[in-house]
């Protein structure tokens, strides 16, 4: 029987049922027009039943078996139907179970308690900062690697600290995550320091043509100015669209093998390339100009690549072609 209740009105000789503001059954007979209304708030009930299940199940972290035991949730596959679902769960003894629970099966669904949520929170706080923007100069790489290391050491102390199974593996992501980055921003500063192309570059709006003495510093620095107008007199001598458009294939070329395989390294040295020949400028269009310029060069990069695989993989069948193909008298040379 559905909890639902109808409400009657009466027109004449007409009976109406309502239920939240529609008629859903009407008649002149009130016997008739009753059943009507109990069997559509019995199916509306069973819909809803449904609904609710469905949505429980599908933010549950705990299943609750037949029998009784509890297990949280550790990983599921639905089947191609939707029939039924293949659940991994942890019990309370620490067993690690598979198993199958058909749709109509007598288990119980369980969201998390208060706890999960406040541990989630750091969570959510610490993805968020992983996700943020840097620029890709020397000081705001030395900041980012500070906050990576800052970052790494707070998700592995919150998974040491205790934290549910879920929370934890998302932590251990998160500091996995980060850690790699930090290697990736280091290496990146290491060569960007040691080729000290950052510290040579004017702030000064963009412009083709060299920026005026009084822009670059005082007569204390000399050595400076001087290194900085060098700089960018060998930058205004460069054709910009020819570099675009040949530099990148040219520029792989005479990279190793080892670095040309680092998508990462590739593209931190191709952005400090970029960078010094465009030494002297700022603004949208130098900045679009170098992105575009590394772009390429990843792609120049993969091209490249394969070729030195290719020829590599050639002479190798050279040689042992050459060496099948020796006479036996060879041998005792």
């Amino acid at each position: 029987m559905s909890e639902l209740t109808p409400t009657y009105t009466f027109e004449g000789d007409e009976i109406f049922a309502i239920h939240e503001g529609s008629v859903i059954a009407s008649g002149k007979d009130m016997k008739s027009v009753e059943s009507d209304a109990v069997a559509y708030l019995e199916s509306l009930t069973s819909e809803r039943d449904k609904a609710k299940k469905a949505e429980n199940k599908k933010k549950a972290t705990h299943i609750i078996t037949p029998n009784g035991v509890k297990g949280e949730i550790l990983g599921r596959t639905p089947d191609v139907w939707g029939e039924q679902e293949q659940i991994t769960a942890r019990f309370a003894n620490g067993q690690i179970s598979t198993f199958m629970v058909h749709g109509d099966a007598d288990v119980q669904w369980v969201r998390d308690n208060p706890k999960t949520a406040s541990a989630s929170e750091p969570v959510a706080h610490l993805a968020a900062v992983l996700d943020e923007e840097y620029d890709r100069d020397i000081q705001s790489l030395t900041a980012r690697h500070d906050q990576l290391l800052n970052l790494a050491r707070e998700a592995a102390r919150l998974a040491a600290a205790g934290a549910p199974y879920t929370v934890e593996v998302k932590l251990d992501e998160i500091r996995t995550a980060a850690e790699n980055e930090r290697q990736e921003v280091k290496e990146a500063l290491d060569h960007l320091q040691a080729a000290d192309y950052e510290s040579f570059i004017p702030d000064a709006p963009f412009a083709p043509h060299a920026v005026e003495q009084a822009d670059l510093g005082t007569s204390g620095n000399d050595w400076l100015d001087a290194t900085t107008q060098e700089m960018i007199a060998e930058s205004e001598g460069v054709d910009y669209d020819k570099l675009l458009s040949e530099g990148p294939a040219l520029y792989v070329t005479e990279l190793d093998t080892g670095a040309l395989a680092d998508a990462g390294v590739t593209r931190e040295m191709a952005l400090s390339h970029v960078i010094a020949k465009t030494a002297g400028f700022t603004g949208e269009e130098v900045d679009d100009f170098r992105e575009k310029f590394v772009a390429r060069v990843e792609v120049a990069r993969r091209h490249e690549l394969a070729s030195r695989k290719e020829t590599n993989h050639k002479e190798a069948a050279a040689a042992q072609e050459t060496q099948d193909n020796a006479p036996d008298e060879a041998l005792f040379l």
